[in-house]
């Protein structure tokens, strides 16, 4: 399980944990159980899953270890439910729980535990929006990280502040972070992250208006997951794609980049659904359908408001989003009635995620 999980065979090391789970029920091996339920949880993740599906398998995990009272089990799966929770933007879950698993963390002696934790405290505020507070603690996180001397917490750290500076606007500050990881997860063997890595340099390059250096990052990324059969990866990078397109008004590029992307949105992760339609909304006002773009930005808007996701790369469109919707705002008041623009304006929060999709569906011509 192990060794597949470094190599990024996510897709193996679930096999080997599920097999690993097998052999403890039938051995009655309780702490096996736990160890291969919790090894199963993080490697269907990271094969593909979901996060509601990972917390769920880790939370069997938990009381499984709870049972035995094994403390190290204990702190682990807290430890990684801290980390889904986080990521999933729940913040007084996550500081709630963050506070538990650095009590158990310090109890039992793991330091790599406790170092994880502090990043994700400091994850959890920029989630709040605090984010003089969060880059506090992730001052606080490098300096447990230099001091254990593990270059994968270093890595987790620049990729933080990357994001906090992405939040901030500073697209420079997060380029050069994110820029500085690549040689670090290539010394690593770090496939999954070099992957992200590259989305997330082609992100911030798109938003330095360096649509060129965007281009060569996604082709980069594109082929490092087609290369580890991560068909996950390739959701946000045909979206990312997609946008690229549009900022270029390659209208049928956008398309053809969205019809890719269209079969896993209806199951992805909201940011991603919400940068999805966010696409599709901008591609309708190319195609000259300003109050179905309209819908769908009020409709996006009211997403990204209950997921919380602005330390999210693709949330980062919102900033071209805001640009957009003015523009639609001035061009539907021209070119429609009061009651259309109304009509359209406030339609998107009542709409469901399906009907969202279904607009999108319709205006892609799938």
């Amino acid at each position: 399980m192990f060794t597949h999980a470094q190599l990024g065979l996510h897709g193996r090391a679930k096999g080997a944990a599920d097999e690993a789970k097998s052999i403890a029920a039938q051995t009655d091996d309780a702490e096996g159980m736990a160890g291969a339920t919790y090894m199963a949880a993080l490697a269907g993740w990271f094969a593909g899953g979901t996060i509601s599906a990972a917390l769920r398998d880790l939370e069997d995990a938990l009381e499984r270890s709870r049972a035995l009272d094994h403390r190290p089990g204990i702190a682990h799966a807290l430890v990684a439910i801290t980390s889904f929770v986080v990521m999933s933007r729940d913040v007084t879950r996550g500081a709630r729980l963050n506070r538990e698993a650095s009590a158990l963390a310090r109890e039992v002696g793991n330091v790599s535990a406790v170092s994880y934790l502090a990043f994700y405290q400091g994850w959890n505020e920029a989630n709040r929006r605090n984010f003089d507070l969060a880059e506090e603690l992730l001052d606080e996180a490098f300096v447990l990280h230099r001091a254990i001397r593990n270059p994968h917490h270093q890595d987790i750290n620049r990729r933080q502040r990357g994001l906090l500076s992405g939040a901030r606007g500073d697209y420079a500050s997060a380029y050069a972070y994110h820029e500085g990881r690549i040689p670090l997860c290539r010394r690593l063997a770090q496939s999954v992250n070099l992957a992200q890595t590259y989305t997330w340099t082609g992100m911030w390059a798109r938003m330095l208006g360096r649509h060129a250096d965007a281009d060569a990052h996604y082709a980069d990324a594109t082929a490092l997951y087609t290369e580890l059969r991560a068909d996950r990866g390739r959701l946000p990078i045909d979206l990312a794609r997609a946008d690229l397109c549009l900022a270029q008004e390659d209208a049928a590029g956008a398309t053809g980049h969205l019809m890719s992307a269209y079969a896993a949105l209806g199951n992805a992760e909201p940011h991603h659904t919400g940068s999805g339609l966010l696409c599709v909304a901008r591609l309708s006002r190319l195609n000259g359908s300003p109050q179905l773009a309209c819908r769908l930005l009020t409709y996006v808007d009211e997403r990204r408001r209950s997921a919380g996701t602005e330390l999210d790369p693709l949330w980062h469109l919102v900033r071209v989003h805001e640009d957009l919707a003015d523009e639609l705002r001035r061009q539907l008041r021209k070119d429609v009635t009061v009651e259309e623009y109304s009509a359209a304006t406030e339609a998107g929060p009542r709409m469901s995620p399906d009907e969202a999709m279904a607009l999108a569906r319709g205006q892609l011509n799938l």
